[in-house]
């Protein structure tokens, strides 16, 4: 789905997108994050991506490394946040995560640029008026005529269904066992080309050229 979206004019700007073992921040954590930030005009190749990832399972691990990333995104110093239903699941299952093992007073909003935009909000405002289903990244990327890559694993296309089911709790299981190292690689593909979907729908929305370079590596491990 294509949108209109009015340039705010940022020279600067950041995204974050998260991977979980379920939807839910009562029944799942969070087992990455990544992190990014583009120069307006800059060419695709010019972002720079910063990835977290857990080094145990345990929950205080969990914790410290929600923190390292959002001091990364403060440490960017972008104009803008844009995400893809970040405020209402990415930095809104952070902040639970956070509040249900005792961080709670850790001030996230305080290490977010102030103004987020969250590319699915006016989509969903849309569907909501028309009936439609709210539309996936791909989707968006899609309707833009962009490539829509794919990180390929264990013979099918990796989604968020599958991470949650199958990648993220396989991953904490194999940290518990001391290597996680060839699973970290499958993330990485699959965050890195989220992390440039966002950049990219986000220039589309506001008319600003972006020649993609992620989002053609698909990748199968």
């Amino acid at each position: 789905m294509e949108n209109d979206l009015p340039d705010p004019g940022f020279d600067r700007v950041a995204t974050l997108d998260i991977e979980t073992t379920n939807a839910k921040p009562w029944k799942g954590e969070v087992v990455s994050i990544g992190v990014g930030v583009h120069e307006v005009g800059e060419a695709a190749e010019a972002a720079e991506y910063e990835l977290h990832h857990r080094s145990d399972p345990s929950i205080d691990n969990e914790v410290e490394m929600i923190k390292q990333s959002l001091g990364t995104v403060n440490m960017f110093d972008a104009d803008g946040l844009v995400s893809y239903n970040g405020k209402d699941f990415d930095v809104w299952f952070l902040e639970e995560r956070l509040s249900r093992n005792g961080a709670g007073q850790f001030h996230s909003q305080d290490l977010l640029p102030d103004t987020h935009i969250d590319l699915i909000e006016p989509r969903k405002q849309l569907c909501q008026q028309t009936g439609a289903k709210w539309p996936s990244l791909e989707e968006c990327l899609a309707a833009y005529e962009l490539p829509i890559p794919k990180t390929v694993w264990g013979g099918e296309v990796l989604d968020n269904t599958r991470f949650g089911k199958e990648l993220g709790p396989q991953y904490l299981s194999m940290l518990a066992d001391g290597d996680a190292g060839d699973l970290r690689a499958v993330i990485e593909h699959h965050l890195r080309t989220d992390l440039e979907a966002n950049f990219a729908v986000y220039y589309a929305d506001i008319g600003i050229p972006f020649d993609t370079s992620l989002l053609d590596s698909d990748e199968e491990f």
